[in-house]
């Protein structure tokens, strides 16, 4: 007998999650800390590849695509090595893309036509410098922080758990759309299943870490879901107004690097000021 659809999808995404698990841990058990900073670039190098695609437009210049590729990637190891000191080169970085793209429509063959394509150009620069460069700092910035590797799988842990709630959720329940306009299949009872997994989750970390303060975790693991699945909403957008339904292809399933860690993109500056909060009192 055929499994039914979304069984059969769900059992692709739990093996390619628990794929994707095994490794990190083999990786983590072998190489220590610095697997997983490898493993965090690696996710940002095919990430900033895939994002490219969805923000951009194929006559958009490809030297500019380029140079937004080198300026992402330089965020995200500024952000990640100097902390809170790393807005200033943000900050220049941004200027120097919009000062070259301003400059470019000077030129005759420019593929700005009109000061709304330079603008649309660079509002979406802002976006993925943002997006893919300043975010996932966050989770570099974990590793310098106590008890790093636990707030780590934490993250991972409550962010996949809340996405993988929420399908079974939807699948079971889910009736009245949660915001069909960006995200067609997801509803409001997958929502809150996806919160019950992310708050569960987190208490099971509190129990592990002996915590003492129960509502902090219970915070934390309502902070986590609701702006991973905001995560979530945000990556469908950038995708429904690229036309494309996945950002790739790279896990069964769960479909680019994007479609799987885009609740951690928006959970990761979350945990860590919950995480750095906590630690400091």
């Amino acid at each position: 007998m055929a499994l039914l659809p979304p069984l059969k999808t769900l059992l692709i995404r739990l093996a390619s999650a628990l794929a994707a698990i095994l490794v990190v841990a083999l990786l983590f058990h072998f190489f220590d800390k610095d697997a997983i900073r490898v493993l965090s670039l690696f996710a940002v190098l095919l990430g900033c590849g895939e994002l490219e695609k969805l923000l951009f437009r194929i006559e958009d210049p490809k030297s500019l695509k380029i140079l937004f590729y080198v300026f992402t990637l330089a965020i995200f190891t500024l952000s990640s090595t100097l902390g809170s000191g790393s807005e200033i080169f943000f900050s220049i970085l941004f200027l120097f893309f919009v000062c070259i793209s301003m400059a470019s429509m000077m030129a005759s063959t420019s593929a700005f036509q009109t000061i709304e394509d330079l603008f649309n150009f660079l509002s979406r620069a802002l976006i993925g410098f943002l997006y893919m460069g300043l975010l996932p700092s966050f989770v570099f910035r974990l590793f310098y922080l106590d008890q790093a590797l636990t707030w780590f799988f934490m993250l991972l842990t409550v962010v996949f758990a809340g996405d993988t709630f929420a399908y079974i959720f939807g699948a079971l329940f889910g009736k009245k759309k949660l915001m069909p306009k960006v995200s067609p299949k997801k509803t409001i009872a997958g929502s809150i299943g996806g919160l019950v997994g992310s708050v569960t989750f987190t208490m099971v970390f509190a129990h592990y870490m002996k915590a003492q303060s129960l509502q902090f975790f219970l915070g934390l693991g309502l902070a986590l879901g609701v702006f991973a699945q905001f995560g979530d909403l945000f990556e469908s957008l950038l995708k429904r107004i690229a036309n494309q339904k996945d950002s790739g292809s790279i896990m069964p399933g769960h479909g680019g690097v994007l479609d799987r860690i885009d609740g951690v993109l928006f959970g990761a500056p979350i945990i860590y000021y919950f995480a750095t909060w906590y630690l400091a009192n």
